[in-house]
């Protein structure tokens, strides 16, 4: 019937499409390619480029923190030492009272103690009565 039978309908629409496996994908296929491959590297670059930069930055924080750390130790020794002085400085102080005062403290203690034992003994012969 018609003579260019690529503009014939019939042929047309009965022909298998690309998914039957007739009609090949053609025209920028290979410019595609190449395009695809180009994407591929430079994705492949980017990601090298940020691995490398993390790295670099993980380098940073962990010196960073071996500086403050340093720091810090050197903070803590100073702290350290004033302790010991002010610990020093706290039993003179003490010793200093002791002296003045004649040791009265402890011997309060004591007495205080004994009577409260001798008010249990009552309480109990009471208990016992």
């Amino acid at each position: 019937d018609c003579i260019p039978s690529f503009f014939c309908e019939a042929v047309h629409f009965n022909r298998p499409g690309r998914r039957e496996g007739g009609r090949k994908k053609r025209g920028k296929r290979e410019g595609n390619k190449k395009e695809k491959g180009r994407r591929k590297e430079e994705s492949e670059r980017k990601r090298e480029r940020k691995k490398r930069e993390r790295k670099g930055r993980k380098k940073e924080k962990k010196e960073e923190r071996e500086r403050k750390g340093k720091e810090k130790g050197m903070e803590g020794k100073e702290k350290e030492e004033k302790g010991k002085e002010w610990k020093k400085e706290k039993k003179k102080e003490r010793e200093r009272k002791r002296e003045r005062n004649g040791r009265k403290g402890k011997g309060r203690e004591r007495k205080g103690m004994e009577e409260g034992k001798e008010k249990r003994k009552r309480k109990e012969k009471r208990k016992e009565w």
